[in-house]
C-alpha cells in the first residue's frame, strides 16, 4: 500500500457514512455494500471505516413513523432479530435516561429500540465482513449521536459489545456541550475493547464567540482515562478559535494527569516571550475560567431563530480587566506581539458585541 501524506505526517485516516434502512431489505443492504466497496476502492490507504447511526435515532429506535424514506416496514424479518436481541439491548430498551422528547418508554418505543439494536448489529456484521476481505483491512468503528443524558447512541454499545468482534471500535458523540465526564458506558467494557468518546470541542451555536473548555476538559480527560478509553476524538467547526481546547486534550494524551493550570503554563512558555510568559499563563487560565462566550449570556442556538444573549455585568468587567492586563504587556511581547494582538482583537470584538447585545435588548424592551 503506498504511503500517503497523512501517514507520513503520523496521522490516522478515517472515512465513514450513515447506514440507513433495514438490513434484511436487499435494496438497503446492497446500497451499504456499494458504498463500502466504493470507499475502499477509492481510498485504499484508509485505516478506519466508520458507520454512523443517524442523528437522534437512538432514542426513538427504528420505527414506522420515522421522517425519512428508510422507515421500518411491517412484516420485515428484522422483527425476528429484534425479538432475539431484546435482552442483549435491555440497557437502551428498558433503561434509557436520555432527552425526554427522544426517549419514550411505551411498549412500541421499546420494541423500536430493540429493532434498532438488531439493525445496528446486522449492518456492523455486514461491514465487518466486507472489510475482512480486503488486504490491510481497515478497522471498523461504530458511531452515532449520543450522551447518556441526551441522544443515547452509546447505550447500544452494551449489547453490541456482546455481539460484535473484539476489534470493532466504539466511538460516539457525547453530550452536545462540553462536560467534565464522558458517558458511563465507556467504563464498563473489557480492556480489549477500543473506545473513543467524541467530545464537543465547541458547541454548534455561537460560533462567532470564544468557547473556552479547558477547565471542563480537565475533568473529561481524567474521566476518560479512568474509564480505560484509549483515545478521545473531538468535533469542531473552527480551527484557531478552539486551539486551546484541542491542544489540552492532545497534551493530556502524552501527559496523563495534566491540569488546566499546568497546560496554560506550558502554552504560555511556548507562545510568549520569557518576559511575559508567566503572567500570560495566568491570563489564559482566567479567560478560560470565564467560560461560555467569556461574558456569559444565553447566546445563539444552532436551530433556533436569531436572538441576543447579553452577558453578565460581572463577567464583562472581568474581561475588560484581562484586556487591560494584556494591553499593558504588549511593549514586552517581543516576537510574540502578533499573537498578543490577536488575543486583544478577540477580546475587543467580544466586548463590543456584548455592548451591541445590551443595546439591542434595551431597544426591544422599550
Amino acid at each position: 500500500m503506498p504511503r500517503t501524506y497523512a501517514r507520513r505526517r503520523g496521522l490516522h485516516t478515517c472515512i465513514g457514512f450513515e447506514v440507513n434502512g433495514d438490513p434484511t431489505n436487499p435494496a438497503a443492504r446492497d446500497l451499504v455494500l456499494k458504498r463500502l466497496n466504493w470507499l475502499l476502492d477509492h481510498y485504499p490507504a484508509v485505516e478506519y471505516v466508520w458507520i454512523w447511526q443517524s442523528e437522534a435515532q437512538a432514542g426513538p429506535g427504528f420505527s414506522e413513523t420515522q421522517l425519512r424514506g428508510d422507515s421500518f416496514k411491517p412484516g420485515s424479518s428484522l422483527d425476528l432479530y429484534a425479538l432475539a436481541r431484546r435482552d442483549a439491548f435491555r440497557r437502551i430498551v428498558d433503561g434509557a435516561q436520555g432527552r425526554g422528547e427522544y426517549i419514550q418508554m411505551d411498549a412500541g418505543s421499546r420494541t423500536s429500540r430493540a429493532r434498532e439494536g438488531a439493525r445496528l448489529e446486522q449492518f456492523s456484521r455486514l461491514a465487518y465482513r466486507v472489510l475482512s476481505h480486503r488486504r490491510n483491512a481497515p478497522v471498523l468503528v461504530v458511531s452515532g449521536w449520543g450522551g447518556d443524558a441526551y441522544l443515547c447512541s452509546e447505550e447500544y454499545y452494551d449489547g453490541l459489545d456482546r455481539l460484535l468482534p473484539r476489534s470493532v471500535v466504539f466511538s460516539s458523540l457525547d453530550m452536545i456541550r462540553a462536560r467534565p465526564s464522558v458517558d458511563a458506558i465507556y467504563g464498563e467494557f473489557a480492556p480489549y475493547r477500543q473506545r473513543w468518546p467524541i467530545v464537543w470541542l465547541e458547541y454548534d451555536g455561537d460560533q462567532w464567540h470564544p468557547q473556552p473548555n479547558v477547565h471542563v476538559f480537565e475533568g473529561a480527560a481524567a474521566d476518560a482515562y479512568r474509564k480505560g478509553c484509549q483515545g478521545i476524538v473531538g468535533i469542531h467547526w473552527r480551527t484557531r478559535d478552539i486551539e486551546e481546547n484541542l491542544a489540552y486534550l492532545l497534551d493530556y494524551a502524552w501527559q496523563p494527569g495534566l491540569t488546566a493550570e499546568g497546560f496554560f503554563d506550558q502554552l504560555a512558555r511556548r507562545c510568549y516571550s520569557s518576559a511575559i510568559a508567566r503572567e500570560m499563563g495566568r491570563v489564559h487560565s482566567r479567560l478560560d475560567s470565564l467560560g461560555w462566550r467569556w461574558v456569559g449570556g444565553a447566546g445563539q442556538t444552532e436551530c433556533g431563530t436569531f436572538g441576543w444573549g447579553p452577558g453578565t455585568p460581572d463577567k464583562i468587567r472581568q474581561l475588560q480587566e484581562e484586556r487591560d492586563r494584556v494591553a499593558a504587556l504588549l511593549p514586552q511581547a517581543g516576537s510574540s506581539a502578533t499573537r498578543l494582538r490577536w488575543l486583544l482583537a478577540r477580546i475587543d470584538w467580544t466586548l463590543r458585541y456584548s455592548q451591541a447585545e445590551i443595546a439591542a435588548v434595551n431597544v426591544s424592551s422599550q
